[in-house]
């Protein structure tokens, strides 16, 4: 054993001297106690691996997480599982994230604890890919606000951090599965304006939210809304004005104090007009007479080249635009041209709410 020493003996016979070597227990059994005191005192003062060692995969990252108490922990790296580089020598968290991996990239690593100078056996190997394979969770908080050929639909933002938006899914049939032809739009937004539906029709609608990694969600819950009736015209100029000034003149008939008791969810300014003259662009301007302020412009370039020869002969274009007006005020809705070679003609400039 370890203490275990040998004794010299010495003895003397027929004028030889002879050696004898023996064992001293005593002396052994002493050392082996003392020794053995040392290696169970090593034990108390060494430092715990790091536990629970488990990792998150994401859209170019992989985080590390993992338990234990000490002054800090090296975190060694590998992309062939076999030779490993320090990551990090000093890190102090229990959470890592490595992050700007290629998407779809295998990655390994090895987490050790070192406190009071003293390092750990290793935790792992645990391997991960830089991508996520969790779909995220269903959308919430989904509400639709219907206009007159449209509506406005709002949800909750997701809390996943690698969340990267929304499909909207719209069906005039209920309980209908979300596919290619009900998806409406795609966007990383809460809000979604969405236009061109049909007045007077109930509609359904499910979301569908999306990770960075291209992972989709179960469907929301489905909620319904009923486009109104087509909206009264709040105002209507329909006698036909001209000019060929490059600056506005005032169709004094289209003057109106706008009313904010007729207001719906938006109102919608909408000129009819033309011109008889290619190359040429018109202007018509909604405004705030009362504030003299511009409130909006629409304009049309009249890109179609000749047989246009007169007014009669050139397309009336319609344009429109959301606006919002001020209860009280007085608008007015003016006209000019580009060129005063060239007459723009408008028949008609119209407030309608919806």
């Amino acid at each position: 054993t370890t203490g275990r020493i040998l004794e010299e003996r010495r003895e003397y016979a027929r004028g030889q001297e002879t050696i004898t070597l023996g064992i001293n227990n005593v002396l052994g059994s002493l050392i082996d106690n003392l020794t053995g005191r040392e290696v169970e005192s090593a034990k108390k003062i060494s430092t715990p691996p790091p536990f629970n060692l488990k990792l998150i995969q994401g859209h170019g990252f992989i985080e590390l997480r993992w338990s234990g108490s000490a002054d800090y922990y090296i975190i060694l790296h590998s992309t062939n599982g076999v030779y490993y580089s320090v990551l990090e020598n000093s890190y102090t968290g229990n959470t890592y994230r490595h992050t700007n991996l290629e998407i779809g990239s295998q990655h390994w690593y090895k987490v050790i604890a070192v406190k009071n100078g003293i390092t750990s056996s290793v935790a792992g190997p645990i391997m991960g890919y830089a991508k996520d394979t969790t779909p995220p969770s269903p959308p919430t908080g989904l509400s639709a606000n219907s206009i007159e050929t449209g509506v406005i639909i709002n949800l909750n933002p997701n809390s996943e951090i690698d969340w990267d938006g929304f499909e909207i899914h719209l069906s005039t049939q209920s309980n209908f599965t979300p596919d290619g032809n009900t998806l409406i739009v795609r966007a990383k937004s809460t809000r979604f304006d969405i236009k061109g539906l049909v007045p007077n029709t109930t509609y359904y609608v499910k979301a569908i939210a999306y990770d960075l990694s291209g992972n989709k969600s179960l469907p929301s819950q489905e909620i319904s809304f009923t486009t109104p009736t087509p909206s009264k015209i709040y105002t209507t100029y329909a006698s036909m004005f001209s000019t060929n000034s490059t600056s506005y003149q005032t169709i004094e008939e289209s003057r109106f104090i706008y009313n904010s008791n007729v207001l719906g969810i938006y109102t919608v300014w909408q000129v009819v007009f033309r011109c008889d003259n290619f190359g040429t662009t018109i202007y018509a301007q909604l405004w705030n007479e009362s504030d003299g302020t511009e409130v909006a412009v629409l304009e049309y370039p009249m890109l179609s080249p000749p047989p246009y020869q007169d007014v009669a002969t050139t397309p009336w274009v319609t344009r429109e635009i959301p606006v919002t007006l001020q209860n009280g005020r007085v608008y007015v809705t003016r006209l000019r041209s580009s060129t005063t070679t060239a007459t723009a003609y408008l028949t008609k400039s119209i407030i309608r709410y919806v």
